[in-house]
């Protein structure tokens, strides 16, 4: 009787072990390339100060969903990174046009993605 409900619990074991693996795959390997992301963003004054100004600058514009005012805005030596979902094409254009009037042209890098409703 003692091996057998011991037998049990090893097996109940092992068994929510790969269930918890089949259920959360992405905490063991990553779905894809992480990258860039907010943890990068640079101390310096200059790259906090572009970072603001751009927040600011998307944050103002009502026309924006709230989305779009939320994407990710991370600067490293001058160069910044656009992240985060969109409802648009257009509002994907508008943010990255707002970040290089900021930054420049070529500083900005988008990395935005369209999720419509």
């Amino acid at each position: 009787m003692y091996r057998t409900l011991s037998g049990l619990f090893l097996a109940a074991v092992f068994l929510s072990f790969s269930f918890a693996r089949a259920e959360n795959p992405g905490q063991l390997v990553p779905d894809r390339p992480v990258g860039i992301t907010a943890e990068h963003q640079s101390n310096d004054e200059a790259d906090v100060t572009i970072t603001l100004k751009i927040r600011q600058a998307v944050v103002k514009d009502d026309d924006l969903s709230l989305y779009a005012q939320n994407v990710k805005i991370i600067t490293v030596d001058g160069q910044v990174v656009l992240k985060g979902p969109v409802r648009s094409e257009q509002e994907k254009l508008k943010v990255e046009r707002l970040a290089q009037e900021i930054a420049g042209k070529d500083s900005v890098r988008s990395e935005i993605e369209v999720a419509p409703w």
